[in-house]
């Protein structure tokens, strides 16, 4: 008896498709649901964003066409996207770009590239249809790793060529993409180029079933990202804002969850440093600032 094949139409994968597709089906007739109950209530930002979920004609009407479509899944791949326009664009790409997101705080901090930045269509099969139809993109970029199935298969059934880069998988989350088995190997193999953020994602990857000839070394996207200058008119706010020019000394808390940041605060500044010490705190998630301020 031959083994499980992970091509569509055949053995794990095909299995693995047909109880996704049910799931993504359930999951636009929700955001069907959600969309009906914003318009009663009138919450336009609501649904506007469902429309953007479910691709429908009015969301996409004034969206490029034949563009390069990126998609960042929140705010931190979308702090990674100048970088990438920028090495599209030295490559010779001048025609347009189009950014999708998981979130709408992504969104925002995609839209400040100046870039058309709308929430990502649901990966089932109307919302797919009519967006990729209707946009007919060149190219799809996906930005570290969010990958979803029935996208990608999508798009290479409209000949759209896919790639993964700054690709990262880490060794808490991969366990949850084995469990998948046949249907992330069918999703990898959809991808014409893989570029792993470092040899640990790319072995992980490889081990969900990625090609190895479709691997490339490109790097991380978070060096290229940091190492882009702060316009002057921002760095100078910035330093008022701080009040740098006294030489107060400040404490950065980076990518904090709910209730790190409070008691490690409490604790410098009720110690010697006292008040010559100031405490700058990114919290993980946006929506959380007023949450972490009061904390």
């Amino acid at each position: 008896m031959s083994a499980p094949t992970s091509r569509p139409g055949g053995g794990i994968s095909s299995a693995w498709l047909a109880a996704y597709r049910p799931m993504a089906a359930a999951a636009a007739a929700a955001v069907r649901c959600s969309a009906a109950w914003a318009r009663f209530r009138g919450d336009r930002a609501a649904e506007e964003a469902a429309a953007q979920r479910l691709a429908e004609p009015g969301a996409l009407e004034r969206l490029p066409r034949g563009a390069v479509w990126l998609h960042a899944a929140s705010v931190g791949e979308a702090g990674l996207l100048p970088p990438l326009l920028a090495a599209l664009r030295g490559a010779g790409w001048n025609g347009p770009f189009l950014i999708t997101t998981q979130t709408l705080t992504g969104r925002d901090r995609a839209a400040s590239t100046g870039v058309p930045a709308v929430l990502a269509p649901l990966d089932a099969p109307g919302p797919l249809g009519r967006f990729i139809e209707t946009l007919r993109p060149a190219l799809h970029v996906i930005v570290e790793t969010e990958i979803w199935p029935l996208r990608l298969l999508a798009l290479e059934r409209a000949g759209v060529p896919c790639a993964l880069v700054s690709a990262r998988l880490s060794a808490r989350r991969f366990p949850r993409y084995r469990r998948l088995g046949g249907l992330m190997r069918t999703a990898l193999r959809r991808l014409a180029l893989i570029s792993p953020a470092s040899e640990e994602d790319r072995a992980r990857l490889l081990a969900l079933g990625a090609p190895v000839h479709r691997m490339a070394a490109t790097g991380n996207l978070k060096w290229d990202a940091a190492a882009q200058p702060v316009p002057a008119a921002e760095a100078a706010r910035l330093a008022r804002e701080l009040d740098l020019a006294s030489g107060r000394r400040w404490i950065v808390l980076g990518s904090v969850h709910p209730g790190e940041a409070g008691p490690l605060a409490r604790a410098v500044l009720g110690g010697p440093a006292g008040d010559s010490v100031g405490f700058l705190v990114a919290p993980r998630h946006p929506e959380r600032f007023a949450a972490v301020a009061r904390e």
